[in-house]
């Protein structure tokens, strides 16, 4: 009679790689109380969206900046929010969905780039800016970020009469945050993994 040894998986060591909503930046209300909401996610930090070297624009219910440049997109002009998990956590991050537009003499064109501490990993291709809010995605590689690392989401924009505006909403992050094991768990996994390796090669040997 021959025996079986099943091997039984050690749950919530990997991570599932099914993505989800993690956030949405909806910027509900008045200026300036409006432009300073931030997602609350459990196991993650979110900043509030910045503006480097453009101006901020009074509008409710989106984030409106002015001032960008008049010529070829300038990377020292653009706004942003950054995203951290928690001490002993990892994040997974998929995909970037957002709402745009612009004024009448906004900016044309736009970007949008994902660092890692400070150093880019992926843009997205340039894009034309409607003056009507339109849905875009920004389907970037999966990118992983632990706990000593930050993520950061850019947002450019030129072609623009210098008082012309750019309008964000809706700004959705997709993906997952996840506990990190502990060593100790690793290692009690990988001991289990041995030893039904063992029992298995034992059960399989002939009898004499």
């Amino acid at each position: 009679m021959k025996e079986f040894v099943t091997a039984i998986a050690v749950v919530g060591i990997l991570p599932q790689l099914n993505g989800q909503v993690l956030f949405t930046y909806d910027f509900a209300g008045a200026d300036p109380a409006g432009d300073a909401l931030v997602p609350s996610v459990e196991h993650l930090t979110l900043s509030p969206f910045t503006r480097v070297n453009v101006g901020a624009v009074s509008q409710s219910d989106m984030f409106s900046s002015s001032h960008w440049n008049t010529g070829q997109v300038d990377l020292s002009e653009y706004v942003s929010f950054t995203l951290k998990p928690e001490t002993g956590y990892s994040l997974r991050l998929e995909s970037l969905q957002y709402d745009v537009s612009r004024s009448t003499s906004g900016p044309q064109s736009g970007r949008v780039s994902v660092l890692k501490d400070g150093s880019v990993i992926e843009s997205s291709v340039d894009y034309t800016i409607d003056t009507a809010m339109t849905g875009r995605t920004f389907d970037f590689s999966d990118v992983t970020v632990r706990d000593w690392e930050t993520l950061e989401f850019r947002f450019y924009g030129w072609n623009a009469a210098s008082t012309g505006n750019l309008r964000l909403d809706n700004v959705s992050g997709f993906g997952q945050v996840t506990p990190v094991p502990e060593p100790s768990a690793l290692a009690a996994a990988a001991a289990g993994g041995l030893l039904a390796l063992a029992i298995h090669r034992r059960v399989r040997c002939p009898r004499r």
